[in-house]
């Protein structure tokens, strides 16, 4: 399915872009834009609202970018819109049900867009057989999507579990458990934030491993078939 947007002068190539199929370089963009606004944006309803919204429209990029047929599209569409919207509602409301319920929803988006990245890079690649730049980007926007992920997960085992999973941080910020999590995924070890009982050792070594042999494989594979295809 091909999304071709109407109009025409400055908004036109502007739609192009985003709604372009399998041109994950959008995806890219909010992917950063998310995780910035979350490192920098207070503890508030209003930002955990507009950190859903920024993670509902990825997803929706990323499906539009995938390429999926209309019967689908649309109604994934659909059920990620209502899951974006209920997560900002829900932080909006505050308090711990709804702080809750606004994480839980945050991470279904941020856990199914890596899958919509993924099967539409792999199908465009047998498809075409050629790897291209829109592709790379979709991988490392995969890469990205790994981290969140990562971070939605600690925080989430912190809140449930004793507050403990960062040592000396029973308080710990959505930001904290971003930085904590791209450090860990690439083995960076500042050592500021550190991972305070067994479990979260092993989700840390998990991580690790995880990014690691993404971008030794996934990564270097495809960004070596780009570069001998333009040789």
């Amino acid at each position: 399915m091909s999304v071709r947007p109407g109009g025409g002068g400055f908004a036109r190539p502007l739609l192009e872009w985003l709604y372009g199929r399998h041109r994950y370089g959008p995806v890219l963009v909010f992917v950063s834009i998310s995780i910035v606004f979350a490192l920098g944006a207070p503890e508030a309803g209003w930002s955990r609202a507009v950190l859903a919204l920024l993670q509902g429209l990825t997803l929706l990029l990323a499906l539009l970018a995938s390429d999926l047929p209309t019967r689908l599209l649309r109604p994934l569409a659909a059920l990620a819109s209502a899951i974006a919207l209920a997560a900002a509602v829900a932080a909006l409301l505050g308090g711990d049900v709804g702080i809750g319920i606004a994480r839980i929803l945050g991470g279904i988006l941020v856990v199914s867009a890596p899958g919509a990245i993924a099967q539409g890079v792999f199908r465009r690649i047998r498809a075409e057989r050629r790897v291209t730049v829109h592709l790379v980007l979709g991988v490392l926007a995969i890469y990205l999507l790994i981290g969140v992920t990562f971070a939605f997960a600690d925080g989430a085992i912190d809140r449930l579990g004793a507050r403990d999973f960062l040592r000396g941080q029973p308080d710990a910020s959505v930001a904290d458990f971003l930085y904590f999590s791209f450090a860990t995924l690439t083995t960076t070890g500042y050592g500021d934030l550190v991972p305070g009982n067994n479990l979260a050792r092993s989700l840390a070594i998990l991580e690790a491993l995880t990014g690691q042999i993404y971008l030794v494989t996934v990564v270097a594979v495809l960004v070596g078939n780009l570069a001998r295809r333009g040789e």
